[in-house]
């Protein structure tokens, strides 16, 4: 065999590696080619110069990126082996070939020995970061779980202020109203304390539907003396009546000299004898009241006395809703109670108190506060503008129940207040029950849709007691409100009136 001469020329030229002059076989110039990049030229070039020096091999051997990978290195040393073989069968470059070679698998060995030190940085790096992704993941997991668990927290100390705060304002209400009585009962107790009782007994006979009272003359003239000398008056009452013991209006006893009245009457059960307040007396036509008589019905109403200094009737300072008025005309007093006379708990009463400017009220008579009336079937605008700051539909009872048509009942700028929780729940038509005036009203059983879109100064506590104290329904009501009005309400009142299948609107 033809020996033949390796000569290999490396220059460095610009950072780029040249290499000429060179005789080898194809095996040697695979080595070549690797060396040429193992000093750093890129592996597309490797390729092509183990190919100009005899490597057949393909171009996937000598990548775009550094030849670092053990497989890479092996094939290295088998090429070697190879070279180190044909050095071996030349006799001439036997000891350079294997000489070469060995220098070759030197090189080989270290590419080897970088790669696995790269491969193995590699995967601790990869370790690293995988575990610093999972505790990262880990941290969004328990941050999420503390935001959900302050969430609900949050939530649920929300709800609890709210029905907190339902509750103290509920709370308020009852102590107001606790209030107003005691104020009520203290007045009565005052005004009769060191005078004389004088009681008027009565006994009905007759029936339900047609009642006969009776008293004595004696009796009768004693009563009123009392009314003369202010004594509070009281009534006592024996039902004789052979059936019902339905609540008796004494209207029209001895009709030819006094027409008596008794505005809060309720008894129980037959044969049993009953104490009650006389509100008032009055003519028995009705149509007005002297100015003697208003002084008498004052004193006797046990709500206002007549100041003959000042000319003036003064409204006792403990009954709150009257809220101490000290000024008060004859003539005032006289319409006063002529108001008061001049509405019925039992006919339709259709602007009865419309545009009457009155300083305030007495408690009217009954507007169906016994459960087994009849109510009027319209009373629709009866307190229409009615200039009464606080305005009392009873005095002796909390629930106040109307029936029928109450359309524009309290509308207007007056009243203010109303005192008295009113139950709906037989109305057919409430649109405009209350107007600009009303502040605070207490509205329940409601179970048909509500137009109050002018009650612009209505309370938040109104409504929400209108809300709470709305009748169970099925199917879903509205409520029309004034925007103001509406704005006064959380999202969680408003939420609350639709689990109670109320639609709030403006």
């Amino acid at each position: 065999m033809m020996n033949r001469t390796l000569k290999v020329e490396i220059i460095i030229v610009k950072d780029r590696l040249v290499i000429d002059s060179i005789t080898t076989v194809g095996a040697v110039g695979k080595v070549v080619g690797y060396l040429a990049n193992s000093i750093g030229l890129d592996g597309k070039s490797a390729y092509q110069i183990a190919v100009k020096y005899g490597y057949k091999g393909t171009e996937q051997e000598y990548g775009y990126y550094p030849i670092t990978q053990g497989n890479y290195a092996k094939e290295a040393v088998e090429t070697a082996n190879s070279a180190a073989t044909a050095a071996v069968q030349s006799k001439t470059d036997a000891e350079q070939a294997t000489a070469k070679a060995n220098t070759a698998t030197q090189w080989a060995q270290n590419a080897a020995q970088n790669a696995t030190e790269q491969a193995a940085l590699a995967q601790s790096a990869a370790q690293v970061a995988l575990a610093k992704a999972t505790a990262a993941h880990n941290a969004a997991d328990n941050a999420n779980a503390k935001a959900t668990v302050a969430h609900a927290a949050a939530d649920n100390a929300n709800s609890k202020a709210a029905l907190a705060d339902t509750k103290a304002t509920y709370a308020t209400m009852q102590g107001d109203h606790a209030k107003t009585q005691g104020d009520f009962a203290k007045a009565q107790g005052d005004y009769a304390s060191g005078k004389a009782a004088q009681y008027l007994l009565v006994t009905v006979t007759g029936s339900t539907t047609a009642p006969t009272f009776s008293f004595t003359k004696v009796n009768f003239d004693a009563v009123v003396g009392a009314i003369n000398n202010g004594a509070p008056i009281f009534v006592k009452l024996t039902d004789n009546r052979s059936t019902g013991s339905k609540p008796i209006d004494l209207s029209g006893i001895h009709p030819a000299v006094w027409n008596t009245t008794l505005s809060q009457i309720e008894v129980q059960n037959p044969n049993i004898a009953r104490g009650f307040y006389l509100n008032g007396i009055t003519p028995t036509n009705r149509g007005c009241v002297s100015i003697d008589t208003a002084k008498y019905l004052a004193n006797s109403a046990g709500f206002a006395k007549f100041n003959p200094t000042t000319g003036y009737y003064e409204v006792y300072n403990n009954i709150p809703w009257m809220s101490g008025i000290i000024d008060v005309t004859e003539a005032q007093m006289s319409n006063s109670y002529c108001r008061y006379y001049g509405f019925s708990g039992t006919a339709s009463n259709r602007g009865s108190y419309a545009t009457n400017i009155i300083r305030f009220n007495y408690p009217f008579k009954p507007l169906l506060q016994y459960n087994d009336l009849t109510g009027p079937s319209d009373i629709s605008g009866a307190f229409r503008d009615v200039a009464i700051e606080n305005l009392v539909l009873n005095a002796s009872v909390e629930k106040v129940t109307l029936y029928g048509n109450l359309l524009y009942l309290f509308y207007g700028a007056y009243p203010k207040n109303i005192p008295n929780i009113i139950d709906v729940s037989n109305a057919t038509n409430v649109t405009g029950i209350i107007g600009a005036g009303v502040i605070n009203c207490r509205l329940s059983g409601l179970k048909i849709s509500m137009n109050i879109r002018y009650a612009t100064n209505i309370s938040r506590d109104s409504l929400l007691y209108l809300i709470n104290n709305s009748a169970n329904i099925s199917t879903v009501i509205t409520i029309t409100l004034e925007a103001t009005a509406l704005a006064r309400l959380t999202p969680e009142d408003i939420a609350l009136a639709s689990s109670r299948n109320i639609t709030l609107t403006a």
